[in-house]
């Protein structure tokens, strides 16, 4: 079963995070890839540089995400990840570094491919 896990952090965002939290994050990203559990992962650039895109009566309206700046809690990155089921999933991400710095949103994923 496929998974999408949206990560988050609270408050600022730091301008670097240390090089040691780093390389543990990407070793347990390695293990979970070596396992067969992660298909992606990927950090968010930088809060405050993304836009949202919505229709507002027929318009297309892209406004800065300022709005997610302003906020304590912002989109830090996701993981696409292969699990058994959602308590396996919860395990796995459990015990990732980034549970250090923030929380993870965890959503079971479509398997139907966007297809009705």
């Amino acid at each position: 079963m496929k998974f999408i896990c949206l990560k988050y952090r609270d408050g600022p965002q730091p301008s670097s995070l240390s090089a040691a939290w780093q390389q543990e994050s990407l070793r347990y990203d390695e293990k979970l890839r070596e396992l067969g559990h992660l298909f992606v992962s990927e950090s968010v650039h930088c809060a405050g540089e993304a836009v949202d895109i919505c229709s507002v009566q027929g318009q297309i309206v892209v406004t800065d995400d300022r709005r997610d700046s302003q906020r304590k809690q912002y989109l830090d990155g996701l993981m696409f990840l292969e699990a058994r089921d959602l308590n396996h999933a919860i395990i796995l991400i459990s015990n990732h570094p980034g549970m250090k710095t923030g929380w993870f949103k965890i959503h079971p994923a479509d398997d139907k491919g966007g297809k009705p």
